[in-house]
């Protein structure tokens, strides 16, 4: 993966271009940033810089250098298949593979999912990739194990070896402590580029061994620039997407692919939530039904839009308009909506929301999961009519 591939973060990039002509290679990395965002995609970059025999130096468009590409360690490095290149990630057992699950044991689809989507990949796409949705994937002792040894021997072709270890805060209880004293004194030759979407659950004794590189959202006039260039985007809908996307091009991709507008997103949502206020079980049941047919990500992109909802409500409420982004639909809605989502229920219902996205994560029933989500917040919506009323 050359660095050119992926979007933006010049500056991110040409720091870590520069630790190589400068000899500063840090043993130990923590690339972090939002899920599904570029920092898979930059640590494969740098690995393949690092390893590329025909380094390019260049000034274009504030990019320093690059990988060549044509060289043997560039193309075995394109497929992924270098082997000085060495992937760990969260796994669990599966039809075909049944006992003691290791990255091994996946490296084929692995390979395949990052070419694919070009290092964009979340957790759940990774889970359900290989067919482990309802289950915890995690990297277990015998990964571990398996870290340590490839630390102890020599790199076949490269200067050094790089092992990428994706997803590291799923580094199973038992598994971390096997790995401590090499990530603390790895061999000279051996790199360790660790990948995070939540940090904060890892151990503080891994974060403390490592060099932690932030991959932040892209900014919004960036990322509008390349919507409207590279995808001919304009007017609402390039608006509705630089909104729910939050600087994450993996959002972008899915927005496009579901192309569902935020005009049909407030009807479903203001529908729902009016069938949940006035208590109609009947038709709350008919709605979710219906609801339960948009798929996986469809419906995870509804209720994703819901909490967004409910945080402009919020921010109306309490006086904060400069701060609301949002269609002149919604904002007529929300302005009547703040009046029952406010600053005193506004917790329940998102927490109410995100268990419903979890559990859509996790292939459970929709038509159930929704049936229970809306139940629960009509519920809340009784007991605030009540109070009222008192």
């Amino acid at each position: 993966m050359l660095f050119s591939e992926i979007i933006g973060h010049n500056a991110l990039k040409n720091k870590l271009i520069e630790t190589v002509s400068s000899g500063r290679i840090s043993h130990t990395l923590l690339f972090y940033g939002q899920e599904g965002g570029e920092s898979l995609s930059l640590a494969i970059a740098y690995a393949q810089y690092i390893a590329c025999t025909d380094k390019q130096v260049f000034f274009d468009d504030e990019l320093i250098g690059d990988s060549c590409g044509l060289c043997p360690s560039c193309k075995k490095f394109q497929n992924l298949a270098h082997p000085d290149l060495h992937f760990i990630f969260p796994v669990a057992n599966t039809k075909e593979v049944s006992s003691k699950p290791m990255s091994a044991d996946f490296i084929n689809p692995w390979r395949q999912i990052v070419i694919d989507k070009k290092g964009y990949l979340t957790e759940n796409e990774w889970y359900s990739h290989i067919g482990i949705e309802n289950k915890q994937g995690r990297i277990s002792v015998d990964d571990a194990n398996e870290i340590n040894q490839i630390a102890s021997t020599t790199p076949y072709e490269s200067t050094q070896k790089v092992v990428i270890i994706w997803l590291a805060e799923k580094l199973y209880h038992a598994a971390a402590p096997k790995l401590l004293k090499t990530l603390e004194e790895p061999p000279q030759n051996t790199l360790f580029f660790l990948i995070s979407y939540n940090p904060d659950q890892l151990l503080k004794t891994i974060l403390s061994r490592t060099q932690m590189i932030k991959v932040g959202r892209h900014p919004e006039h960036k990322l509008k620039a390349y919507l409207t260039n590279y995808f001919n985007l304009e007017g609402d809908r390039l608006e509705y997407i630089l909104k729910l996307s939050d600087g994450n091009f993996n959002q972008v991709f899915s927005l496009l692919e579901n192309n569902q507008t935020d005009t049909e997103l407030l009807t479903d949502f203001r529908e729902l939530m009016l069938l949940c206020f006035g208590f109609q079980i009947v038709k709350i049941k008919d709605k979710c039904n219906n609801l339960s047919g948009f798929g996986r990500e469809k419906l995870k992109q509804f209720l994703s839009y819901g909490l967004r909802i409910i945080r402009l409500c919020v921010m109306y409420e309490t006086g904060k308009p400069e701060l609301i982004r949002a269609t002149k639909l919604e904002e007529s809605f929300i302005s009547k909506f703040s009046s029952f989502v406010n600053q005193k229920n506004a917790i329940e219902f998102t927490e109410i929301i995100e268990l419903a996205i979890k559990h859509i994560e996790r292939n459970g029933n929709s038509k159930i999961i929704l049936m229970d989500m809306s139940l629960q917040i009509a519920t809340i919506f009784a007991r605030d009519k009540n109070k009222k009323g008192n």
